[in-house]
């Protein structure tokens, strides 16, 4: 059990935070093919040129795995210690990559599924070191950041992973093994000669951390039933490797609903991870992926086609002299073109008032704002924000609206994006009891409640558990403070 905790996941992070200058997005995908035989055969499609690239077939071959720092035309089986091959993946492309006629990668007929990983330098780099033989080990200081996951192999010997730096796990069914020293933030070290030996020469890829799009953790295996992994957000790749001498599998979309497959020369297997939810993976009860006694390690990441391109973290309009001060901001921006503002005057007919560059892509927060000018401080507007990205696809998200006016009695509603809660801002005329209440557009009361005013500016945080996505009215009732206000209320 010590080993377990100083492991803590050997499965972990393949997805990346960015922390240089350098804000490329981080970029990954799956795909499916059928072999022809053909050297040189192109498998493209992609919008990036790969670093690293793993194919396996359905059938009963090995893992074929290709960095960008290996010599041309070389690739390596990870469950095993043979040496590359020269007719695996040869090459990358800037929309893909090139395989040879390896049965690994191109047999005529069979069907074959992989995975590509491209990001800037400061989220994944892959290298290569030559081992010197020390046997207090070696440090790695080249990767420039605290990798979160390590893989790690050479042309004499099988694939390891690894996180934390701690206890590490080979691709095949071997036991847990101290290969490394630790982790630290340029790299990480070697605990002996494993992994170092004198005058060989060793490839690695060291992925850093990037939120919203990577679970990884634990769970204990049963074999008494089938059981739903959590990860959140839709899979597209999940790797899972249990403690002990079991054989590491892996999964994708493309393998079939049920399917998933090992690392070495077995067969799709229907009996291992067998389905992907909107929020989980599935595990067999009885199988290499969940067995009683024994803790099982993963790591999911978000199929490409779920993650949100641009995730916005706040969305609020303010008051100033003679204008409407519209703010807005982001965490994730994923080829993010532009963003439209838009303008109604009864919540239903919009207009676009500006058009607001993009960053690109980004993960870190990004802070937009734009002053409206052309507004009439007697009426109350809503705004709306559509954002399109760099290949023409456009999205809309929730509506705010503000009031204005020039006796301070409005109500200002504000909803940030993705909160539960809905923010007023209104003048009381005095310090009383109050009732606020949100009415459906057919009168019926949905919501209710009693506050305490205290005569000036109120701000006051109201929950929305109540409310789906459409139009409401909300209303103050005092013995002085009457107010009344639209309110178009998005659901997340």
């Amino acid at each position: 059990m010590f080993k377990e905790s100083a492991l803590k996941s050997c499965l972990a992070a393949l997805i990346l935070m960015n922390t240089s200058p350098d804000l490329r997005a981080f970029n990954w995908t799956y795909g499916s093919y059928t072999g022809n035989a053909t050297d040189g055969r192109s498998i493209t499609g992609m919008s990036f040129q790969p670093k690293v690239v793993i194919v396996k077939s359905a059938t009963a071959n090995t893992s074929n795995i290709r960095t960008n720092s290996m010599p041309a035309n070389n690739s390596k089986d990870l469950s095993s210690a043979s040496a590359f091959i020269s007719t695996g993946i040869k090459s990358f492309l800037s929309n893909g990559f090139t395989i040879g006629t390896s049965a690994t990668v191109n047999t005529n007929g069979t069907s074959y599924n992989f995975v590509a990983f491209d990001a800037p330098a400061s989220q994944v780099v892959e290298g290569s070191y030559t081992g010197d033989g020390n046997l207090f080990g070696k440090s790695i200081s080249t990767i420039g950041f605290m990798p979160k996951f390590v893989i790690l192999f050479s042309g004499s010997e099988i694939g390891v992973m690894c996180q934390d730096g701690g206890w590490s796990l080979d691709f095949a069914n071997g036991g847990p093994q101290l290969y490394f020293g630790g982790f630290n933030s340029s790299g990480f070290s070697l605990r002996g000669i494993d992994y170092n030996v004198s005058g060989r020469t060793y490839y690695f890829v060291a992925f850093n951390d990037v939120t919203n799009s990577i679970k990884n953790g634990n769970y204990a295996g049963s074999v008494f039933s089938d059981q739903n992994i959590s990860t959140s957000f839709t899979p597209g790749y999940i790797l899972s490797r249990a403690w002990g001498s079991y054989y590491a599998i892996q999964k994708t979309p493309t393998m079939g609903s049920t399917a998933s497959t090992y690392f070495n020369a077995s067969s799709n297997s229907t009996t291992q991870i067998t389905a992907i939810g909107s929020t989980y993976f599935t595990v067999k009860g009885n199988s290499d992926v969940s067995q009683t006694g024994v803790s099982h390690y993963y790591i999911a990441f978000g199929n490409p086609s779920s993650l949100l391109p641009v995730e916005l973290s706040s969305f609020t309009t303010s008051c100033e002299k003679d204008a409407t001060l519209i703010q807005w901001s982001t965490i994730t921006e994923l080829q993010n073109d532009f963003f439209t503002l838009e303008r109604s005057e009864d919540g239903e007919v919009y207009i676009p008032i500006a058009y607001v560059d993009g960053f690109g892509d980004s993960h870190e927060e990004k802070y937009y704002s734009y002053t409206d000018k052309q507004t009439n401080r007697q009426k109350g507007y809503y705004y709306r924000l559509k954002q399109t990205d760099k290949d023409g696809n456009s999205k809309y998200y929730h509506s705010i609206v503000t009031t204005c006016t020039e006796d301070t009695n409005g109500i200002q509603l504000m909803q940030s994006a993705g909160s539960a809660e809905i923010l007023l801002h209104f003048y009381s005329k005095s310090e009383e009891n109050a009732e606020i209440s949100i009415l459906d557009m057919k009168g019926r009361k949905v919501w209710s409640n009693n506050f305490q005013l205290h005569g000036g500016e109120e701000e006051l945080h109201l929950s929305s558990a109540s409310l789906s996505s459409e139009a409401y009215i909300l209303q103050i009732n005092g013995n002085k403070t009457q107010l009344r206000s639209k309110l178009i209320y998005q659901q997340y």
